[in-house]
C-alpha cells in the first residue's frame, strides 16, 4: 500500500484532513473510509483507534500547529 511524505497511506491521509476540517473523528472516518453502512460504535472504535496511531496524531498535531503559526503572522 502507497504512503506519503508523512507515512500514511491515501485513506489516512483523507481520514487527517477531514479531521482537521471537521474536528469529529467519526465524520474523518466515515468520509475516509466510505462506510456508510457501519454501525455507530464501529464507526467510534474505529475513529478513535486512528487516532492513537502513531502517525496519524503526529501529522493532525504538526497540521494544526502550522495552523496556529498561520493565524499569528
Amino acid at each position: 500500500m502507497a504512503k506519503n511524505k508523512n507515512n500514511l497511506t491515501i485513506q489516512q491521509q483523507n481520514f487527517v484532513d477531514k479531521f482537521l476540517e471537521t474536528n469529529n473523528a467519526s465524520e474523518a472516518y466515515r468520509f475516509a473510509y466510505k462506510c456508510k453502512n457501519s454501525s455507530v460504535d464501529t464507526v467510534k472504535v474505529n475513529a478513535s483507534n486512528l487516532l492513537k496511531n502513531t502517525n496519524i496524531a503526529l501529522t493532525i498535531e504538526k497540521e494544526q500547529k502550522k495552523k496556529i503559526r498561520f493565524r499569528f503572522k
